[in-house]
C-alpha cells in the first residue's frame, strides 16, 4: 500500500505525514534495525512530497524515536536501546514539531 502510515494534522491546519517503522528486539549486535527504504527490493527512498518523519518503534519498549526526513539518507538505520527513552520520544516528536510552530 503506498501512502504514509500515520497523517498528522496540526492546529494551523499544517498536515504532516509520518512513515512508522518497527523492529521487534535488537539484533545485529544488540541494535535496533530499521529499513527506511521502499519497495521490493528496499531500493525507493522516500521523498518530501512522501514524507516528514519518520517513527521508530522499539515494540519490545513500547517507545518510539522521531526523526526528521532530512535526518536519515541510508538505506537502514540502526540504534542502541539505551537510545529509546521516553525523554528521547518527546525530544524527538518536539524537534519535528518545532518546524511548524506548534511547540
Amino acid at each position: 500500500m503506498n501512502g504514509p502510515d500515520l497523517l498528522v494534522i496540526l492546529d494551523n491546519g499544517t498536515t504532516l505525514k509520518c512513515q512508522v517503522k518497527t523492529a521487534a528486539k535488537t539484533c545485529d549486535k544488540g541494535r535496533y534495525h530499521f529499513r527506511v527504504r521502499r519497495g521490493r527490493h528496499h531500493n525507493l527512498k522516500y521523498d518530501d512530497a512522501e514524507l516528514d518523519f519518520y517513527a521508530f518503534v522499539a515494540l519490545d519498549m513500547r517507545i518510539c524515536l522521531f526523526r526528521k526526513l532530512s535526518e536519515v539518507s541510508c538505506v537502514s538505520v540502526k540504534f542502541r536501546p539505551v537510545h529509546f527513552s521516553l525523554q528521547a520520544e518527546t525530544d524527538g516528536l518536539h524537534n519535528i514539531l518545532k518546524d511548524y510552530n506548534e511547540c
